[in-house]
């Protein structure tokens, strides 16, 4: 009876020890579980934070450029709108697309032939962020002649009062004795590639940087002359101003 006794209870306290031993096995593995999962948790949200803070400090690039429909050879003004609310633009990275480069806040650039071009800025802040934007800029056809006017010599003209009012007529011809410099104002939207003199369609001149002049003083019997300048941009658009004058130059 004793013996039968001893053995329950042995086995009760076997029974028990498992039992215990089995919830703290479990209680350690579900801490385990919970520690892991928070843990997971906190890794996701620093994730999230270092993002965060990547996306207050980049600064964001942007620009704008003027003329809105820029023509080959023109310049073309790029001005720099980028933004930073936490930190300060230190850099600046143009590239335009056809070899040139800038580092200039806001660079002048000419391109130098027709077509698309996708010019990009890139800007760096004082915190080592950076950003990138990129634009498409297209460079059209220049189909406007330069302008060209002989302003020396200049015409001759009567003026006579009638009725109160000045009559002014242009004379066909200007009488020039001796030597003299002809002068030519030009210019163009793109640049004036050179203005050319001529005297009877006979290329006597060629200039290439303003003011544009050019001596005539070569002997000649008095005659009527054709006087004419041709102003020729850097495309290849011409225009022509001509007067008619009546010169002599008998000495050297």
């Amino acid at each position: 009876m004793k013996k039968s006794m001893i053995w329950k209870k042995l086995v009760f306290v076997i029974i028990l020890l498992l039992v215990g031993t089995n919830i703290i096995a479990n209680n350690g593995s579900t801490n385990e579980n919970i520690i892991s999962k928070y843990d997971d948790y906190e890794s996701r949200q620093l994730g999230i934070s270092i993002v965060e803070q990547q996306l207050i400090l980049k600064p964001i690039a942007d620009f704008s450029y003027t003329p809105e429909e820029p023509i080959i050879y023109a310049h073309v003004k790029f001005n720099d709108e980028s933004t930073d609310t936490e930190g300060k633009i230190v850099s600046w990275w143009w590239d335009f697309d056809d070899g040139y480069y800038s580092e200039l806040r806001n660079p002048t650039h000419c391109f130098h032939k027709v077509g698309k071009y996708n010019v990009s800025l890139t800007v760096k802040n004082d915190t080592g962020f950076s950003d990138t934007v990129k634009k498409e800029v297209i460079i059209l056809e220049d189909n406007i002649p330069p302008y060209v006017k002989i302003i020396q010599p200049q015409p001759r003209y009567i003026e006579f009062d009638f009725l109160c009012l000045t009559i002014r007529i242009e004379l066909p011809y200007q009488k020039i004795y001796g030597k003299i410099y002809v002068i030519v104002d030009a210019w163009d939207n793109v640049g004036i590639e050179s203005v050319s003199f001529y005297v009877d369609d006979v290329l006597r001149d060629i200039d290439y940087e303003p003011p544009y002049i050019w001596l005539w003083d070569d002997q000649s019997p008095l005659f009527p002359y054709n006087l004419k300048v041709i102003a020729r941009d850097y495309v290849g658009n011409e225009a022509v101003d001509m007067i008619r004058v009546w010169r002599v130059q008998v000495l050297p």
